[in-house]
Order: C-alpha cells, then structure tokens, then sequence
C-alpha cells in the first residue's frame, strides 16, 4: 500500500514533464527518533551540483512523500497513516533535507522489517529539472524497554508439591516493540532464596516459553509467602529492562502430626481426695500446621467409662472420676490421644499418663527455730567479723504423721538477688543445717553482700512428701575495717590574691570501702542495731606543722562536701605561700579511721597596689624652676609601689594644663620641661624660647604607672614657679630645689583658723543680733513719740548665694554711709551713734582699719573665700609670716591676679608685686597704716 500527498494542479504539469526524464534514486539509512530539524542529506552535493558556474538559481521542492510498509503482514502497525503526513522537509535553495517530524519506527512500521519513507524531489528551473526520488529506510533504536502485562504475578503453591514443580509463565512474558536484538528478552529472578528458579527457552517450533521452576520443597510451618522479583532486560547494545514482583502463597497441607509436650505424665495422687473437684494435671500437645488442621481435640481411645480419670476434649485437662484405691489405681497408666481436625486425613499422637496412688499424709512438717546470735523477729544479725563457722541458731522439726510420711529432712538454700520476681530462685553454699544448728559455712564480707535471705526448707518422706519452709534474713554488721581514702594525696592550687571571698577553690575527694553496698549497720556499744557511720567521712582543714602559726587561716572546708571555700582575704604581700592538712574521719566507733591530704595554695601576686608619691607628697605642691639655675634640674619625682614584684619599674610622665591660670595646650611648651620617665628627675630647658614668655605659674599633673598586670597609677597635681632669679629659701622649707613644705600641716592650720573663724563669728553675731534687735526696739518707741528722733536703722541686703553684698547705715539726717564687706579697707569715715539701750549712747568709728563690721557666716564656696579676705586682718599676728609657704595654694594663681581681684578678696594696698611673684604674706591681707582723718 502506498499513501501519496495531494498537490495543486501547477505541480501536476510538472509530474507529466517528468515522465520523460530519468529518475534518480537515492537510498538513505534513516534511524528513528531523530529530533526535528536535524539534517538528512544534502541534495546538491549528492547530485553533484555545488561545481556548477551557471548562474541560474537553482531550487528544489519535495512534491510527493509516502510510507512504504507491507501493510498485508501481522508485523504491520495496527493503525494505518492518515495521507497528509509530512516526516522530512527541504530548503528550497539549498537542497538540504531535514527532518519535519519526529519519526517513531514502532508507530510507523511496526514489527515490519522493512519499511521506508519515499520522497520525491523536482530540481527546478527547466534547464536543470529532474526528479530525484529518496527512500529513507527507517532503522530500529533500543528505545523501548520490556513491559509485562500484569502489574504483579502471584501463585497459590501447596507445601506437599516435589522439586522441579513448574509455574508456567507464558502468559505473564514481557514484550519488547523495538527490533532483533533490542527486542530479545532474557529473565533474572531476585532474591534467589534457594526454593525458585527462573526458566525461559525455545521449543522445538520456535515458541518461546517461560516458567518457574521450584528447586528446594517448601514448608508453610517456615514461610508462608515468598517475594521475589522478575526482572526482564533486552539484548541491546544500551539494555533496557523493567520487573514485575512475584508473589507464591504457600497453602498448608496436614502434614505434621499433634506432638505432646510429654511422653509421659506422672501424677502422685492420694487415695483421700474427691472425685470431680481436683484437676489433677493437664496434657497439652501442639500441632505445626495451620487452620484448623492445627487444631487439636484429646480423647481417651474407648471413652472413659473404665477410666478413674476423664480428659477434656478440648483444654486436655484430666479429672478424676472416682474414688481412688491405693492397692487398686496404683502404678495405672492410661492413654491419650490427641487428633488434629483434618477430615479426610487426620493426624494423631499418644501419651501415657501414670498415675501414683499412696497412702494419706496430711500433716506438714513444723519448723522451729531457737536463735543464738541478736535478732528482731526473722531476722538474725551477725558481724561480718564472725569466725567461719559460726552458729546462728537452733533449728527443730517435727510431723504429726507416721511413718516414711512423718521423717523429715530439712534443707537451707538461700535466695539469689534478684530472683523475688521470679518465684525466689535459690542456691546452696553460704549457710548449712547440721546437727539442727543453723552455721555459715564461708567468711562473711559485708563490702561483698550486705545480708542474706534465706529459706528452711523442711520436707517429710511421704508421698508425695509434704514441706513446710521458714524464711529468714542474715544482715552482716558492718566492721569499720577501711580507712578513708583520698582521690589525690596532695593538691597544689594557685589562686590570684584578689580572688573573691566566699569562692570554691577546690574540692577534695575521699571514700571509704565501708560505704560500699549500704545501707549498713553496727551492733552499738548498748546491744542495739543502729545505722552504721563507718562509711560516712567528715571532713577537716588545719595548718600544716611545718607552717608558722596564725591566729586564723583563709580557707574552710565543707565537713560533708569536701568543698574548700576562701573565707578570708589572700596577700600576696603578707603571704605568698599556704601549706594545711585535710582530713578525712569516717564515723567509726569507738575508733575512727582517718586519712589526709596534703592541700598548698600558692598565692599569685596581683597589681593591687597604686603607686605612692613620696615626693611630692601631696596636691599642688609648689615648685621653684630658675633660669639662674647651673643645673635644669629643678626636683626630682619620687614615688614607690609595694605592691609588685622586684625588677619592676615605675614610669613617670607629666601634662601641663594651665600657665598663670589659663588653660594652654601642651605642645606649645612640649620642650620646655622633661621629666625622666625612670629616673623622675625635672628639668627646665627654656633656651629656644623668650626668657620674658616662659615665667610665671605652670599647673601640671605627674602620672607614674607600675609594669605591673593589669599596671596601675598614681597622679599629683603641682604648682611650676619659672622665674629668673635666685630660688628663694622658704622659712620651714626643706630643700630650695623641691616643692615647698607639705600642705598637710598648712591644711590643719587653715582648718583650726576656719573653725575658730566661724566659732567667732556666730559669737559676733548673736551679740549683733541682740543689739539690733534692742536698737529696733528703741527706735520704735521714738519714733512713735518723735519720728524725727528715731535712731538710725541699720539695714543690709543678702544675696541669693548667702554673701552680704552691702551694709547700709543710715544717718539721723538721712545719709547713707556704704559698704562693702568684700573691701578691706574703710569708704567712709563718718562717725555715726548707735543705741545699745534706752539710757546710753556710744560712738562707733567708721574707720574699718580699727572697727569691722560683722556679716553673716558664708554659705558657699566663694563666699568662703571672700569672707577669708576680710577676716585674715582679725588673726595677723604675725606680719612678716609668708603665706607662700602654704603648700596647698589657692586655685587662682596669686601671680596672676590684678589689684581690681585682690581688692576683691580682701587684699591691701601693702600687696606687691613681689607678693604676686613669691607669694602672700599676712602683711598683704593688712588695711593701710594711715587713718582716716
């Protein structure tokens, strides 16, 4: 069958034209699957047309394209191709041929051996026309993979079937579309469990067949299914293969008998007991196979009516019927079976039950026991210090019946740990029932097992025999034996001294083999058990011997724990090195066993202490500079640290920050002192700079630092004086070349002054305020007479920081006279009267050089130092005292000051330059000499 494309009637003349030109042919090799677009041939390098000088443009157009497949054969595909297809296209200028569709052998061809596409092509224009005819022959790729039919394969196979039992899988074979060798099949079975094998050949007619063939018998009572796979691969050069699991349900078969699970049953039975209520055993027998082939029913063979015992059909439980007879049942022995369900074939099995029949024993042994070692109630308590053998107590026994059935053999076993749970499994060996006595037969150690249960066991001959038994524990009592031990002998800590107070250092550790295997017990020096202390260890810390003796050591240890805890502070200083002893004392009485440990804590020194200055001493420490001085060096820095170890250093370095009271920057004078920063010696290096530019006050702050971890410092803050003139010497000075005297001295001095200052003033003006307040009084009542009369008021305004600004006397003609406390020095001279009483009058000078005028006490820091000023006059006693020996200056440099700021705070007209220079004296703070006229 051949499928053609239809085409317009323009390509119908040009098929007629081509009747009578030669066809060539071409045959191509095709393989499927191919994507689309990929090339095929190229036509005008097949025709041999890429040479041609012509300039006629050649083109070419497919006008007919059809399957070629012998669709009369069974291999053809089963759905036939619609006859429109187009499967390859060619470039119209080119002559390049590619594919237009993706082309599927299997689709196409089916199992068809041969099968190709026909293609016909026109070369145009006329000149060239020709028709090239193409047959591409598609070619088989592995592109299919193996499919069975059937998602999954599972057998019923029964157990009784023989080796070499086939399963026949022809059926259930995969199918592969592809063709030769990519669609020849083999077949692998996974796992191979031993019972299958897979078989797969050719007959002698060519038909393939597959199977399964079982190769070891099976057994439903070992497994009742097996899983395998099925795994089906092509012959491929690439192989494609797929699997389909395989599933055999083995079916039982009734091929195990019922087994009892004894050959005999032996049952000792009395000749007393009731017919019917007794069960006097029961026979069970299993059967491996399942359903109800594995059940199992029992039956006596010829029923039961000549039988003293009965069995049930289906518990296997055997019941007595009848009254027994010693001399008639004894030594009987009846048959069971037991049968399986299976109606056709049953399996069956016997057993043989034996029956005992003897005489009454109905009385058990009693058993009495006589202690001789402490006890409380069943329990007996012995030292685990005890001889081997020794005897714990008296055993007795006793039967009421006669006879073998009243002999009585008594047994001791004891209980293995453990086995309570279980129905207290017993053994022999520690202990021994002889001559009635109750003894240990092995040395006692209460470390090993701390007591022991055991059982009495008294059985008598009868039989069956009867027993009794007695339990009874043995607690072995502690000895203090062992001595504690320490897990380390000696322990060396080292601990930073500035440790925290209250921290655990360390810990020691100690046992003892008494505490292993508690709880345990001592007999007391009473006759009383009480818990043991011999395994309990308390701990102690005390100085070594070879220690010298303190009044208290830094360290406690917890007496339970064993924790060592700093109590007090370390010093490094003080003590670098602790040596003590830690016992440890277990509980025993009435002597206990001890141990000790060797405990050093080494104390590592800490930067804990600044450095101190010893020269200078103290803040704002003046020190003379000269430019007149042979040497620069003008003081020497000293400073110690008794808190570092030898070899340190100690650094020194310095900052400027003021120069006559203003703050200056560093570098501009950076050159102009240095200060060794070892050897602490300051020097003044003023020659590159102008001699009038660099005298005057310098305020600076030396700074040492140790070497020390983490270092530490210490700073001073000092007075510079540059000047260009000889040192002078300070009365009480100590060396012209250092700071002046210590201001501590000059501190105290300024305190008493200052205390006594203001003593004296609340004096002053508590009387002021009486005089006042009499002079108002006064001045009230003339004034209610005569206004004109009044005395004068005194009046003064107090500003908001507490200072008294001004105090205003006023005159009887209405004058006013200022002033101002903060002036030294009197502004007015006139005399005024004032009151003191209703009867006398006294004349008060206004001249301040010889009368003061009271404030009140200042309320601030600067009003303080105002009230100084005034009040250093009242306490001059001494006019040529310098009060530049002072080692603690004011904050204003003096130097500095104008004559507007010493009037301000108070000094004279007597203060001089030199003053500024050198510093004041008590003359600075004096009125003028001359008075007031």
């Amino acid at each position: 069958m051949i499928i053609t494309k239809s085409f317009n009637s323009s390509l119908l003349i040009i098929l007629f034209v081509s009747s009578v030109v030669s066809a060539n042919v071409i045959n191509i090799s095709l393989k499927e699957e191919q994507e689309i677009g990929e090339p095929i041939i190229d036509l005008r390098e097949a025709l041999n047309m890429t040479n041609s000088k012509s300039t006629v443009r050649i083109e070419f157009k497919i006008v007919d394209q059809f399957l070629s497949v012998d669709r009369s054969s069974n291999l053809a595909p089963s759905q036939p191709l619609t006859g429109d297809a187009e499967w390859v296209a060619i470039e119209k200028s080119t002559g390049i041929v590619r594919h237009k569709e993706r082309v599927d052998r299997e689709i196409l061809c089916g199992k068809v051996k041969q099968c190709f596409i026909s293609v016909k092509v026109i070369v145009l224009p006329q000149p060239y026309f020709r028709i090239v005819q193409m047959n591409l022959y598609v070619d088989d790729i592995n592109d299919n993979e193996p499919r069975f039919s059937s998602p999954a394969l599972e057998f019923n196979v029964s157990e009784n079937v023989k080796n070499g039992y086939e399963i026949n899988l022809d059926n259930d074979k995969a199918e592969d579309v592809d063709l030769g060798n990519n669609s020849v099949l083999r077949y692998t079975l996974v796992p191979d469990d031993g019972h299958f094998q897979v078989r797969y050949n050719r007959d002698s007619e060519g038909d393939e067949h597959l199977s399964l063939v079982l190769k070891h018998v099976l057994d439903y009572e070992q497994t009742t299914i097996h899983r395998m796979t099925l795994i089906a691969h092509d012959m491929g050069i690439t192989s494609q293969s797929s699997s389909v699991p395989v599933i055999i349900h083995v079916i039982d078969e009734n091929d195990n008998k019922p087994v009892f699970e004894k050959p005999v049953y032996e049952l000792v039975l009395t000749e007393n007991m009731a017919p019917g209520q007794d069960v006097l055993t029961r026979v069970r027998a299993k059967d491996r196979d399942s359903g109800r082939l594995g059940n199992v029913h029992y039956v006596i063979p010829g029923g039961d009516g000549d039988s003293p015992v009965s069995v049930n059909r289906i518990t296997g439980t055997v019941t007595l019927r009848e009254k027994l007879d010693h001399n008639v049942h004894d030594g009987t022995k009846i048959i069971i079976e037991a049968i399986d369900d299976d109606d056709n074939r049953p399996q069956k099995s016997q057993t043989v039950l034996w029956l005992h029949v003897s005489d009454v024993n109905d009385h058990e042994p009693v058993i009495g026991i006589n202690f001789i070692v402490s006890h409380q109630g069943n329990t007996a308590f012995i030292s685990e210090n005890a001889p081997n053998p020794s005897v714990l107590a008296h055993v007795s026994t006793s039967d009421l019946d006669e006879g073998s059935n009243g002999l009585v053999t008594t047994t001791v076993e004891t209980i293995i740990p453990g086995t309570e749970d279980i129905g207290n499994v017993t053994e022999p060996g520690t202990f021994i029932i002889k001559d009635y006595l109750l003894s240990t037969i092995v040395k006692l150690n209460r470390e090993v097992r701390s007591h022991y249960d055991i059982i009495i066991q008294a059985c008598d001959h009868g039989v069956p025999h009867k027993c009794s038994s007695y339990n009874l524990r043995i607690v072995v009592l502690d000895e203090n034996e062992f001595p504690p031990v320490f897990q380390h002998s000696k322990i060396d800590i080292s601990l930073p001294e500035d440790s925290e107070v209250g921290s655990t250092i360390t810990s020691v550790v100690a046992t003892d083999k008494d505490a292993v295997n508690g709880p345990a017990w001592v007999l007391s020096e009473n006759g009383e058990i009480e818990p043991s202390q011999n395994g309990v260890i308390t701990y102690d810390i005390q100085l070594a011997e070879t220690e010298d003796a303190v009044d208290s050591i830094p360290v406690l240890v917890d007496p339970t724990s064993g924790k060592i805890t700093l109590v007090e502070s370390l010093d490094y200083e003080t003590r670098k090195i602790w040596k003590f002893i830690v016992i440890g004392r277990d509980g025993g009485r009435p002597i206990a066993r001890d141990s000790q440990c060797v405990f050093t804590l080494t104390v590592e020194n800490v930067n804990d202490n600044q450095p101190t200055f010893v020269k200078p001493k103290s803040n704002n420490s003046v020190i003379f500079a000269s430019t007149q001085s042979s040497s620069p060096v003008f003081t020497t820095v000293k400073a110690v640290d008794f808190g570092i170890d030898e070899g340190t250093e100690l650094r020194y370095s310095y900052n400027l920050v003021q120069k006559d009271g203003k703050y200056i920057h560093q570098e501009i004078y950076n050159d102009l002192f240095k200060l060794d920063e070892l050897t602490g010696e300051f020097s003044l290096h003023w020659s590159s700079y102008p001699l009038p530019e660099i005298l005057g006050r310098y305020n600076a702050i030396i700074e040492v630092t140790d070497s020390g971890t983490p270092p530490l410092s210490s700073s001073v803050t000092v007075v510079i004086k540059v000047i260009d003139a000889e040192i002078p010497l300070l009365p009480g000075s100590d060396e012209v070349h250092q700071e002046e005297n210590d201001s501590g001295f000059s501190v105290i001095l300024l305190a008493v002054i200052c205390g006594a200052c203001g003593l004296v003033l609340i004096i002053i003006m508590f009387v002021v305020f009486i005089i006042v307040k009499r002079k108002r009084n006064k001045t009230k009542h003339v004034a209610e007479k005569d206004p004109e009369a009044a005395s004068p008021a005194l009046s003064r305004s107090i500003s908001h920081d507490g200072d008294v600004n001004e105090l205003t006397v006023r005159t009887t003609n209405g004058s006013r006279a200022p002033h101002s406390p903060r002036r030294g020095r009197a502004r007015s001279e006139t005399n005024h009267k004032f009151n003191t009483s209703s009867t006398q009058h006294t004349n008060v000078s206004a001249s301040y050089e010889h009368q003061y005028v009271m404030m009140e006490p200042p309320r601030s820091p600067s009003a303080m130092q105002k009230f100084l000023g005034h009040q250093q006059a009242l306490y001059a006693k001494n006019p040529t005292h310098n009060l530049a020996s002072w080692t603690s200056q004011p904050s204003v440099p003096l130097n500095n000051m104008s004559a507007e700021t010493n009037d301000v705070i108070g000094m004279g007209e007597q203060c001089t330059e030199m003053c500024k220079l050198h510093g004041h004296s008590d003359t600075c703070w004096m009125p003028a000499t001359g008075r007031a006229n």
